[in-house]
């Protein structure tokens, strides 16, 4: 796989499509190396002269050596974000990728499912009767943590959360991946046992009640419907309540509660998970002198939330204020940033007025007036009466 660098600066959106784009160009690697085996009737001897000429390949096309302490000159954003489109599938590479592994992700609602009660674990048994077992079932929500337990022979291509692999990270010695970071994962797995060589993709969302979310939408998970649904205690009409899906339109604190779809399905009748949703920007309270739109003097600001990150640009460079006072003339530009990563900004002028110090004024004022009593004085002395 070639290498692909990522650089603070990309936006999300494009880290999101290189992250699904990594995971299918991984699975590719990973499904071809899987298939790769040594021909039928090679001796011992002849397998270790192969694996020696294959070192041997490796180390004649290896780069040459970089020396660490060499000075690197650090790529723009633009280089960067053109390394990444040059190092990436191509469009049709993509597309012939889709085809060769289309007919061979399982549809989840084809998937044989189960219910291990003395685990308290969720089964997706494969095409070759291996199962992977979820503390959550697949597609839900859990405000804890989430366990993803593959039975013997089953490989895991892929985990990633939020767009990055964590599959090494969350791995446990006993073969049993635990996740306990807010986030969205997905999932790629596979019978390496099973000649079909079908795939799983799952995913699964782990929530925080001391972290907000930003989602638009929470989807029903597999084998269960959305039943009572309050948001800051209030309950919601059930009549608006879709079973397949619940649009977050409110921020707010939100209990859903999950009830099973069938009666033949072995699983917990029901389950509750409890988040907040907080898509409000935080507000910075200003106060300062105006005058036609403009602050006309020392301008002080302050926070009122907590957690909240302020960055201050002065006429276009990056500025700071231990005091919360701001009293250079010039062009502002602040923004607050909260958690959740909702931001406000605010642009404004500080225009102080011209104004003349009065010492600079009582200075020239006293010395007229002190020479005005000389003048008046040694006038007087000067005075005859006849």
């Amino acid at each position: 796989m070639r290498k692909i660098i990522d650089k603070k600066g990309i936006g999300n959106r494009f880290v999101a499509c290189q992250a699904a784009i990594v995971l299918l160009w991984f699975l590719s690697v990973s499904v071809a190396q899987a298939e790769e085996e040594f021909p039928e009737g090679m001796t011992e001897g002849e397998k270790t002269l192969m694996l020696q000429e294959m070192q041997e390949d490796i180390e004649r096309d290896a780069p040459a050596y970089i020396d660490p302490s060499a000075e690197i000159d650090e790529p723009t954003d633009a280089e960067t974000e053109a390394m990444i489109r040059d190092a990436l599938p191509s469009q049709q590479e993509l597309e012939k990728l889709a085809e060769r592994y289309e007919d061979r992700v399982l549809n989840v609602a084809d998937i044989r499912t189960g219910y291990d009660e003395q685990k308290a674990l969720y089964r997706y048994i494969l095409s070759g009767n291996k199962a992977i077992e979820m503390s959550t079932p697949l597609g839900g929500w859990a405000d804890h943590a989430v366990a993803l337990v593959p039975e013997e022979g089953i490989v895991m291509a892929a985990v990633m959360k939020d767009g990055v692999v964590v599959t090494d990270e969350a791995s446990g010695e006993d073969g049993t991946y635990f996740f306990r970071e807010p986030g969205n994962y997905a999932f790629m797995a596979f019978d390496e046992t099973s000649e079909d060589r079908d795939y799983l993709s799952g995913s699964f969302r782990i929530v925080d009640i001391r972290e907000a979310v930003t989602d638009a939408r929470l989807s029903a998970p597999e084998g269960y419907a959305i039943g009572e649904v309050r948001i800051d205690g209030t309950l919601v009409d059930p009549a608006r309540v879709d079973p397949g899906g619940l649009e977050l339109s409110r921020d707010g604190h939100y209990e859903v509660n999950f009830e099973r779809r069938g009666q033949a399905r072995p699983a917990p009748d029901t389950f509750r998970v409890n988040f907040v949703r907080d898509t409000t920007p935080p507000v910075i309270e200003w106060e300062g002198d105006t005058r036609d739109g403009l602050f006309t003097g020392d301008v002080h600001y302050s926070v009122p939330e907590k957690d909240v990150t302020v960055e201050i640009w002065y006429n276009g460079m990056p500025a700071v204020s231990p005091t919360q006072t701001l009293a250079a003339s010039g062009s502002y530009y602040v923004t607050a940033t909260d958690p959740t990563g909702n931001v406000r900004t605010y642009n404004f002028v500080l225009e102080r007025q011209a104004q003349i110090p009065w010492i600079l004024i009582g200075i020239p004022a006293g010395v007229l007036l002190l020479l005005a009593v000389i003048v008046v004085a040694s006038s007087g002395r000067r005075m005859r009466i006849r």
